[in-house]
């Protein structure tokens, strides 16, 4: 599991995640992240500290999922937004020739602009551990709104298809 710190500077807010070891800035993931301008993913910025890098993903004006639905449901529409956001997400990486397997999927690390309603996605360069899909799955099915029968049959089957992958 990542641990993320949150970091408030002036006017913007940043969720920090550490790096185990120095990476090499001017491969290509971290060049591509750095300059910015990628649509569906959060702003990012590697910078170093103390002799440690850290990647800083701008959060300002954004919430992550666990925020979102402290209380609420998640109800058949938010999910089509969700799939659709998802869906740019996918057109965006392959844009800029971006490997999926390092979004990370964790409720804590996908964030929502509730005001324009645009889902923003953490990437981290040449990632190489858990993605945190299983974490979104547990976390679908227990915010499903039980009421829409077919969308809680359709986030199960997600769920066990992610289960039987391992």
């Amino acid at each position: 599991m990542l641990e993320a710190e949150y970091i408030r500077n002036c006017n913007c807010n940043y969720q920090r995640i550490g790096l185990k070891e120095k990476p090499e800035d001017r491969r290509y993931q971290y060049c591509i992240l750095n300059r910015g301008g990628i649509r569906c993913l959060l702003p990012c910025s590697l910078r170093y500290i103390d002799n440690k890098a850290y990647l800083y993903y701008d959060i300002s004006s954004t919430q992550n999922l666990l925020q979102v639905f402290g209380e609420k449901k998640i109800s058949r529409e938010w999910m089509k937004d969700f799939l659709w956001g998802i869906r740019q997400l996918r057109e965006e990486l392959d844009r800029f020739l971006l490997e999926e397997a390092n979004v990370i999927w964790n409720p804590q690390h996908l964030f929502l602009d509730l005001e324009k309603n645009d889902f923003f996605f953490l990437y981290i360069p040449y990632y190489e551990g858990e993605n945190g899909w299983k974490e979104l799955m547990d976390f679908f099915v227990e915010k499903v709104s039980y009421e829409d029968e077919e969308l809680v049959e359709f986030l199960y089957s997600m769920y066990e298809k992610t289960r039987s992958l391992g």
